[in-house]
């Protein structure tokens, strides 16, 4: 097995086994070799087994990983008895089994960032990459932190070090900067350009917003001649600032208590720091304004952190202002594109009831939002059969309304592909289910010879069919024919119910956006109601049918908002 063993002025040493493919060194807890030195980041370096030979990689460590004295720039593999630096420890890399003659000396291989415990995600903001700390911070206090809030750097009667000239001009530059911004990808960098152009000690900067239980970060900016390649933001500093509402200045993040466990800033030297809350007009923290410098010769001070915060009052007003407007512009957007999806569905929808002589028709459709997912349709079949379908995508909204668009092509082509109807119930089922779309569809589809007014209906778990018979007799469909709601399970199979419509009789179909209507004390319309007024005008025709039910209804649900798409279909025949 291969092994380090650790070299000592001592003359002492210790031994780590290499038994794992990744094995982290550097001083957090949480790795497999922990170094206890503070100039040791917190994961330092690790070195990992890929089935063939041991790797050696810097973790972007602030004093870097020294292999045989020379600094790691990349993942490198190891032969025994090389020399391993890291600060003042030195490690030495002894492998008894290593093929001297296969030595992949020359080997490079990327940096396996997601073996790594503890490192953060990244975002690209042009060429910066944004890296956040994950590590929680200790808020310990610190004798050489500023705090200031928004207040205090506008309150007249404070004793302020800074001229009330450089704080007009400040204004006013950022003013002109923001000036005809209407997108954050634009207000972003003419606020970071702006402050460093304010303050020629900062080196870097950038801005994140709160989104949610989230954030983001919105712009970042390196001066020229700043060559580090990430910009890495601490959590703890962010979560502090958003909690407190308080702008921080730290003169010296190395030597600062507060950010003892902040890897992200210990780590790349950042020697000062400032950070700005961003307010919106309610007083609530929207995100976070930090620049920092990373020179040891420089320093911000208090005068720098209030006139920062003046900055960020604009930044922030200027920011909220954008986001409300692409919010608007959003809401315009959506409600546009419901609009025209709208639109499509009725044009979906059909644009007449069928003429057939000696029978009637009649519907009515009401979705709950702009679109929805009930659906009905007349169909005319090529030997002279109607189809009428009625059916309710599960939830409603535009998801709803765009599987019931897909659904009305599948329908049309199952029933020219397929002469029998229980054929057509179990093909729309397969297609259905084998989407994946988690949804499924009640649905009573039937088929009417006009001919001989002979029926045949099938229903895929929704409320049963009514039939109504000259004279006022009403019944109900058998529930036995019930089957699986369309797309519920595989291979379900659909029994077909067939009957005759003669003179005067009707059958009504309808959704269970109808039955389910509350009234204003809770009330469900419910199905026994439905019946009650189908039964009222059963003798005076299918328009009479369909008109005094939906009557009924509005009456039963006046001022309370429709909850469910609602649609109803009846159709009879006349002579």
């Amino acid at each position: 097995m291969a092994f380090l063993t650790s070299d000592t002025n001592e003359g002492s040493s210790k031994r780590f086994p290499l038994d794992k493919e990744v094995m982290t060194l550097g001083r957090h807890p949480d790795c497999h070799i922990v170094i206890e030195d503070s100039s040791v980041s917190r994961f330092h370096s690790q070195i990992t087994f890929d089935g063939d030979g041991f790797y050696l990689e810097d973790l972007d460590s602030r004093n870097g990983t020294y292999l045989n004295d020379a600094r790691l720039h990349q993942a490198v593999p190891l032969r025994d008895g090389d020399r391993i630096r890291i600060c003042d420890l030195s490690l030495v890399f002894r492998n008894p089994n290593h093929n001297q003659d296969t030595d992949p000396r020359n080997s490079v291989r990327p940096v396996r960032r997601d073996s790594v415990a503890g490192v953060a995600d990244a975002t690209m903001i042009g060429n910066n990459m944004v890296v956040w700390d994950e590590s929680p911070g200790e808020d310990e206090g610190s004798t050489i932190m500023s705090h200031m809030d928004l207040g205090s750097a506008l309150d007249s009667r404070r004793q302020t070090k800074v001229d009330p000239s450089l704080k007009l001009d400040a204004l006013m530059e950022i003013t002109r900067a923001l000036s005809g911004a209407i997108s954050l990808d634009k207000v972003g960098p003419r606020v970071l350009d702006c402050l460093l152009k304010l303050f020629a000690n900062a080196d870097r900067g950038f801005i994140v917003l709160r989104e949610n239980s989230t954030f983001r970060v919105i712009s970042a900016k390196n001066r020229a001649g700043v060559s580090e390649r990430q910009m890495r933001c601490s959590r703890t500093v962010f979560e502090h600032v958003m909690q407190t509402k308080q702008a921080i200045m730290s003169a010296d993040t190395a030597t600062d208590s507060r950010f003892d466990s902040s890897a992200s800033i210990v780590d790349i030297e950042i020697r000062s720091m400032m950070c700005v809350p961003l307010l919106n007009s309610d007083g609530s923290a929207i995100g976070m304004l930090q620049l920092d410098s990373v020179r040891k010769s420089v320093a911000f001070r208090e005068e720098d952190l209030e006139l920062m915060l003046v900055v960020g009052m604009q930044a922030a007003n200027a920011l909220e202002k954008v986001h409300l407007l692409q919010s608007e512009l959003t809401r315009q957007q959506q409600e546009h594109d419901l609009k025209v999806a709208n639109e499509v569905q009725r044009a979906i929808l059909p644009q007449r009831r069928p003429d057939l002589t000696g029978f009637s028709f009649y519907d009515y459709y009401r979705s709950a939002n702009l679109v929805g997912g009930d659906y009905y349709d007349y169909i005319q079949l090529p030997d002279g059969r109607q189809a009428i379908i009625v059916a309710d995508v599960a939830g409603h909204g535009v998801a709803s309304a765009m599987l019931m668009a897909k659904f009305s092509t599948e329908v049309r082509y199952s029933l020219l592909a397929n002469p029998e109807l229980s054929d057509v119930g179990r093909q729309l089922n397969h297609a259905i289910y084998n989407w994946h779309l988690g949804r499924f569809i009640t649905m009573i589809l039937c088929i009417l010879d006009p001919r001989t007014g002979k029926v045949w209906l099938i229903n895929a778990g929704h409320p049963v069919a009514t039939i109504t018979r000259r004279g006022g007799q009403v019944t109900l469909q058998d529930v036995s024919y019930n089957g699986f709601a369309i797309g519920m399970v595989d291979e379900a199979k659909y029994r077909v119910l067939e009957f005759d419509l003669a003179v005067g009789d009707a059958l009504v179909m309808y959704t269970d956006g109808l039955s389910e209507q509350v009234n204003s004390a809770g009330e469900i319309y419910g199905s026994p109601r439905v019946l009650r007024e189908i039964k009222k005008y059963a003798d005076k025709g299918v328009e009479a049918i369909g008109k005094g039910v939906i009557a009924d209804l509005k009456i039963f649900s006046e001022k309370v908002p429709q909850a469910d798409d609602l649609c109803l279909v009846c159709f009879g025949r006349i002579s």
